[in-house]
């Protein structure tokens, strides 16, 4: 058998609408450990606070042309490829503070997941597989379960996906929701690149699958037709084609991508790539003993994404969404397939009577529908939040930046100097100063590195090790005030300068004032 893709019919069960389905218990493990997380880790990333304030722009002038937020690069052309998610951020965080970003992030995240674990159980593994794959799945993304954009385009690219297969099995035409789904996520993040990848990968999937009859022909030539319209629809956005020329700049011609850590191959001896591992060895070990055969659709998928997911760390969530499904299509019969290869036996038939029981349990949570636990839960958090309840046991109205990640205490002290001069900080924190300085300075540098370019970015970490482009840059720039890790071999140097001193230090972050500007200050206070 080659088909990997395949329904049961669940025509004959019946649920009742108030019973909570496996999927919606999914939803709610996923928001609950989200929300846990989300007191200080779903606000870890540093681009953060700057999509907020790009978010504040786009509500007063609409979507950004050039940067207006850093000091190095103001009026520079710069593209924002989430401007609407960013507009969206600002409403929530303007609304609700952290806590509206954080319940937002972990309902997002669970509706992923939930929509993972029903396209899984379509791909036909029985319930107890599709838990556990999909669990496996968001394991693989956990580190990037973060109050970003990206959240969005993972959701988009399961339904993509999701839509592909049912074409290529069925010729549903659910497909062509393509249309408005690109529209909207070419607005909201770059992500949309991976969703445009999927169909292509379906339209080469077809080609290679047979038998090449009408039917064939058909679908090929409807998989084509939604790959030029899905194209098409990307083009509907404030920056038309500039967008693509844009992304494909930062993936191909920037030169920084060495640079992010999130661009670099995983490293398996760090803990959060074990996920990724079990996910391969789980891929190589059920292509090897399964009794159905993957079928060339279903491979080449497989192929390309694990490809992704090995050539940088921030494609492994992308992978598990994709690679997760198809592999369910080879675990029925699985018990059996392992009775096969190896001895019979009491162990093996109690395998094969769980899977019995799976199997039953699985008619019935194919017919559970309708969402009525997570639409109830999703309600009942915007309300919480809305009015301001607290519950700390589940992670409601809690949400904080961590302070042994951020400079809090340093920027507070730095909101006390009557001085606005050029700072210079890690730029790891510059989303964060866009949001906490007040008045509002402009930065030095942000996680935005495509608009910083390799050569400022190589320029500011010889600074940091008190290089000599720390020189170039205090000339260039004359720095009033700086705002580093107090381990960087700039800090020392610095606190053995007599043109610096340190006016706040914590074991997070160091802020150093120049001598003149103290001076300056005191004279403008006489």
């Amino acid at each position: 058998m080659t088909v990997v893709y395949s329904v049961t019919d669940d025509s004959g069960s019946h649920v009742a609408w108030y019973q909570p389905s496996v999927a919606d218990l999914i939803f709610l493990a996923v928001v609950f450990l989200a929300l846990q997380l989300g007191q200080t880790e779903l606000l870890n990333d540093p681009g953060t606070g700057w999509h907020i304030q790009v978010g504040r722009a786009v509500w007063q002038s609409g979507p950004p042309h050039v940067d207006s937020f850093s000091f190095t690069r103001n009026g520079t052309p710069w593209i924002s490829q989430h401007w609407l998610c960013d507009a969206l951020f600002s409403w929530l965080y303007d609304a609700a503070s952290w806590n509206g970003l954080v319940i937002a992030s972990a309902l997002v995240l669970g509706w992923v997941y939930r929509s993972l674990f029903r396209v899984i159980l379509a791909s036909g593994a029985n319930v107890a597989w599709a838990a556990v794959l999909t669990m496996l799945a968001a394991g693989c993304a956990a580190p990037h379960w973060l109050a970003r954009p990206h959240l969005l385009s993972l959701w988009f690219l399961v339904l993509t996906f999701h839509w592909c297969c049912e074409y290529f099995r069925s010729g549903s035409r659910i497909i062509w929701l393509a249309a408005p789904l690109f529209a909207l996520w070419c607005n909201v993040h770059g992500g949309f690149l991976a969703g445009l990848i999927v169909i292509g990968c379906s339209l080469m999937g077809q080609v290679l699958s047979g038998p090449r009859d009408d039917q064939w022909r058909r679908r090929l030539a409807g998989f084509a037709a939604v790959l030029a319209v899905a194209v098409a629809a990307t083009l509907a956005n404030p920056y038309g084609w500039h967008l693509h020329t844009h992304l494909g700049k930062l993936l191909f011609t920037s030169q920084v991508r060495d640079l992010i850590d999130e661009w670099r191959s995983p490293d398996f001896q760090l803990a959060e790539s074990r996920p990724l591992e079990v996910l391969l060895l789980l891929t190589l070990v059920l292509l090897a003993i399964a009794r159905r055969r993957v079928d060339l659709f279903s491979l080449l998928h497989i192929v390309v994404w694990i490809h992704f997911s090995l050539s940088a760390v921030r494609q492994v969530a992308f992978a598990a969404l994709i690679v997760t499904p198809l592999l369910a299509g080879l675990t029925p019969e699985l018990g059996i397939a392992l009775r096969e290869r190896f001895a019979p036996g009491g162990w093996f038939r109690w395998i094969e009577s769980l899977g019995a029981r799976a199997r039953a349990w699985t008619e019935s949570e194919r017919a559970a529908h309708w969402p009525v636990w997570p639409v109830a839960a999703s309600v009942l958090l915007v309300l919480a939040i809305s009015f301001g309840f607290r519950v700390p046991a589940l992670g409601i109205g809690t949400a904080r930046l961590s302070p042994v990640r951020w400079p809090i205490a340093a920027v507070e002290r730095l909101n006390e100097e009557p001085s606005t001069g050029p700072l210079f900080h890690d730029l790891n924190w510059g989303g964060y100063l866009l949001l906490a300085t007040d008045p509002l300075r402009p930065v030095f540098a942000d996680d935005r590195f495509e608009l910083y370019g390799r050569e400022f970015l190589v320029e500011y970490l010889e600074a940091l090790q008190n290089g000599p482009a720390w020189k170039r840059l205090l000339e260039r720039y004359e720095f009033e005030h700086v705002l580093i890790r107090p381990d960087l071999p700039l800090a020392r140097k610095l606190r053995e300068s007599p043109d610096w001193e340190a006016i706040h230090a914590d074991p997070i972050a160091v802020l150093f004032q120049k001598r003149s500007s103290m001076r300056l200050a005191l004279n403008d206070s006489d």
